[in-house]
């Protein structure tokens, strides 16, 4: 014996359920569920849920503001250029193909596909297209990550200790 118990079984051939019920490891479904697929046991076909890929609402990884790097063929990743996304250009289908960028050698499009988004994320508002001296503006770039529950859970319970008497 290979030393396991058989929990479950499914056949198309009607023999083998029928034995399969008598030791009750028979599949009660007719239509059993095999690596993502739907067998139907009684037709001993295979079916898939068809997924129209344009009813898919992809979201917009890019958005307005972010730091990106810039995909450059010929350059190793680590000296692509840094740029900041000043526009989304969208096609007729509406979704975004491509960006208005501003890297230090000025302004430029670049295919979405091309732009990897950094976890740091300009705050549009406070930028002045004309003066791009940073030395007199505030902190430009600031981090944007989710508070961790757990993070926030310690703060929680560290205020709570020390408000207790």
């Amino acid at each position: 014996m290979a030393g396991f118990n058989l929990r479950s079984w499914s056949s198309n051939c009607s023999k083998l359920t029928d034995l399969a019920k008598q030791h009750d490891v028979c599949e009660k479904e007719t239509f059993v569920k095999i690596l993502g697929l739907k067998w139907d046991t009684v037709k001993d076909t295979i079916t898939f849920q068809k997924v129209d890929l344009f009813d898919i609402e992809l979201p917009n990884i890019t958005k307005l503001g972010d730091v990106v790097q810039v995909q450059d063929d010929k350059l190793p990743k680590n000296r692509w250029n840094i740029a900041v996304v000043d526009e989304l250009i969208t096609g007729n289908d509406g979704f975004t193909r491509a960006a208005i960028i501003r890297t230090s050698a000025g302004r430029t499009s670049r295919p979405i596909v091309k732009l990897y988004p950094l976890e740091i994320r300009t705050n549009i508002n406070n930028l002045d297209d004309k003066n791009d001296d940073t030395s007199n503006s505030t902190e430009r770039l600031t981090r944007v990550l989710p508070k961790r529950e757990a993070s926030v859970r310690a703060r929680e319970n560290i205020k709570k200790w020390t408000t207790q008497k």
